[in-house]
């Protein structure tokens, strides 16, 4: 949630209205500036990032859509208080415009196998 939240913030700094869309979408934040539409994919972590993980619906969106953007926010800083809550501070965010997944930096992870 840190990660997007600063995501949030950078685009609507830079004069975008910007909806999360992440619970419905195959995407995470959707970022408006007049005719311009962008689609962020935001990823992560507590420490230092080399490597994403995306979903076939990310990677399909990225290839499909002219603007796409990845964000990712790395060496997040978390602290979990006595009554349960945890707080962040902002990391060190990335963010790689009009991004598209070039298949030799792709691994997969895994394959869906159907039985006969």
């Amino acid at each position: 949630m840190q990660a997007v939240r600063q995501a949030i913030r950078h685009y609507e700094a830079a004069g975008y209205a910007v909806e999360d869309v992440g619970a419905y979408r195959p995407y995470d934040l959707e970022a408006v500036r007049g005719d311009e539409v962008r689609r962020v994919e935001v990823k992560g972590s507590q420490g230092h990032v080399q490597k994403v993980i995306l979903t076939r619906n990310e990677v399909t969106n990225a290839n499909e859509f002219d603007r796409t953007d990845l964000v990712v926010v790395a060496e997040i800083q978390w602290e979990r208080h006595l009554d349960g809550t945890i707080t962040t501070e902002s990391g060190l965010m990335n963010v790689y415009p009009d991004w598209k997944p070039s298949p030799e930096n792709l691994m997969p992870l895994s394959y869906e196998y159907f039985l006969d």
